[in-house]
């Protein structure tokens, strides 16, 4: 499926609206504040997480931490390798944006992207409908501020030019 969507993670909002707000946000402050978008990302996984366990009507070990919870649903054999290092990865990279000083480039915060893509679609086709018609990945874009500055300029010159 190849339809094009305002953002990458709008086909979530007929399913999950607040997993898909929380993705918009995450994408959308992807390339302005990297730190606050993969600890956001990193929420919503944790989210994800807790929802699997009921799903699998599997105890949910509220005294582990997250990677022990990843680790016991790989061992048991809900996720694969792939969603396992998907879910790591974010974990990992919010972790990082947490707690270290070290920048994080762009490239790792889109390759985040691409795992809670594929961690959603996972999801749907796991849990709420497989036949779902969920679009192919797309990119994250920057956010085109110029219809923005268009809009800026067209309500504050009027001022100034009558002055």
């Amino acid at each position: 499926m190849t339809d094009l969507q305002s953002y990458a993670f709008e086909f979530m909002e007929v399913y999950r609206k607040d997993w898909a707000d929380t993705a918009k946000e995450f994408e959308k402050s992807l390339f302005s504040d990297i730190d606050s978008a993969l600890i956001k990302v990193r929420k919503l996984t944790e989210i994800i997480v807790k929802e699997i366990y009921a799903n699998e009507g599997m105890e949910y070990p509220s005294f582990s931490n997250q990677a022990e919870r990843l680790l016991i649903l790989k061992n048991d054999g809900v996720l694969d390798e792939d969603l396992f290092k998907s879910f790591d990865r974010i974990r990992r990279m919010g972790n990082s944006a947490a707690h270290r000083n070290e920048p994080i480039s762009i490239v790792d915060g889109i390759n985040v992207h691409k795992n809670l893509y594929m961690i959603l679609k996972w999801y749907v086709e796991a849990y709420i409908s497989y036949d779902s018609k969920i679009p192919d990945y797309q990119e994250p874009k920057p956010e085109d501020l110029s219809d923005k500055v268009k809009q800026m300029l067209k309500e504050i010159l009027p001022d100034h030019l009558n002055s």
